[in-house]
């Protein structure tokens, strides 16, 4: 088993997401002052500059795991390999990486809800 000795932070699928929902909160929050300064409004305006970075950060996210990799290829007309389910790196990067392994996207799942109740109290 590969035991992800020499890989880079981007190499896990989490730490490509979190950079593209970063990269596209601040072009959602850049796009929507660009609107409002157009329109003739005040350009900064907490409500819908916060709510326009959230949208484009949120795709910003699915864009940078890779989630969309193959369905962008399908519209494409490009033909895309199938995923076998043990084509995945050991240890914990797997659970925090694209995966296509239904016990895993279940542990995923299962965590996001824990940490989603812990937060919300």
């Amino acid at each position: 088993m590969n035991d992800g000795k020499g890989k880079s932070a981007f190499s896990v699928g989490l730490a490509r997401g979190i950079t593209g929902q970063i990269i596209g909160t601040v072009v959602g929050i850049v796009l929507v002052m660009a609107v409002r300064l157009m329109a003739g409004l005040p350009v900064w305006s907490d409500e819908p500059v916060w709510v326009g970075g959230a949208l484009v950060g949120a795709i910003g996210f699915i864009i940078g795991t890779g989630v969309l990799r193959d369905w962008y290829k399908w519209t494409r007309g490009k033909e895309t390999p199938s995923h076998p389910q043990d084509d995945y790196e050991g240890g914990w990067r797997r659970y925090l990486s694209v995966s296509f392994d239904h016990k895993v996207i279940g542990i995923q799942y299962g965590v996001t809800s824990l940490l989603i109740f812990a937060i919300a109290g």
